[in-house]
């Protein structure tokens, strides 16, 4: 089996911290009568988060950051994503 490196565990950590959120605010609509409202946000916006997660280590940057502020601005964070200068290249010297 194949080890996983550094940032796809990190990656992964993130989305497993992303789902726990949402079935979280899941379990908040079950006690309150926002059911229907709570659970499409967090479907959509966590959904959204984990995009965004995939974009920013794409692009090299910040993934907890980006992922925070998905969770603040939603569709706005992406597009500002999007439209962020593209990745920083890495130069190595031989």
């Amino acid at each position: 089996m194949k080890k996983l490196s550094y940032n796809q565990k990190k990656v992964l950590l993130y989305a497993f911290c992303f789902f726990i959120w949402a079935f979280a605010l899941a379990l908040l609509a079950i006690v309150i009568d926002w059911k229907k409202i709570i659970l499409e946000i967090s479907t959509g916006w966590g959904t959204l988060a984990l995009i965004n997660l995939i974009i920013a280590k794409l692009k090299r940057k910040s993934m907890i950051i980006w992922a925070l502020l998905t969770l603040i601005l939603g569709p706005i964070s992406t597009i500002m994503l999007i439209l962020s200068n593209k990745e920083n290249s890495i130069v190595t010297q031989s």
